[in-house]
Order: C-alpha cells, then sequence, then structure tokens
C-alpha cells in the first residue's frame, strides 16, 4: 500500500495519499513509519468527492482507480 506515494515522497515531494479504505491507509501509514518517511501523509477520502481546495496541488497522480 502507499508504493506511488512513497515513489514520489523519495524525489522530495510533499504527498498526500488518499484511499477510500482506512485499512489500506493504516498499512500505508504503517509502512512509512516503518521507513522513516515523514513527507508524506494520508487521508481516507473518496477521488470523486474530495475536500481539498483548487490548485492546492502541483501535479495529481492516480493508481489502481477505476
Amino acid at each position: 500500500m502507499g508504493e506511488t506515494s512513497f515513489f514520489l515522497a523519495s524525489k522530495k515531494a510533499h504527498v498526500v495519499g488518499i484511499d477510500v479504505s482506512d485499512v489500506a491507509l493504516e498499512r500505508a501509514i504503517h509502512q512509512a513509519k516503518k521507513n522513516g518517511i515523514s513527507n508524506v501523509s494520508f487521508k481516507v477520502m473518496d477521488a470523486e468527492a474530495t475536500s481539498f481546495e483548487n490548485s492546492e496541488f502541483d501535479i495529481i497522480c492516480s493508481s489502481g482507480v477505476l
């Protein structure tokens, strides 16, 4: 879980990962802590109805979204 987020974080970006599954996010949070990755955060959220402000991000990347 969180592979794309971790890859982008390794490039020195600040990353916010979202998923509708709190279980998936708990696993990603655990992996981030285990690997000392501090420039990534995760939120339970539906990608079709986010609570982010317009223009909050420079890039949006999705993986495994149907």
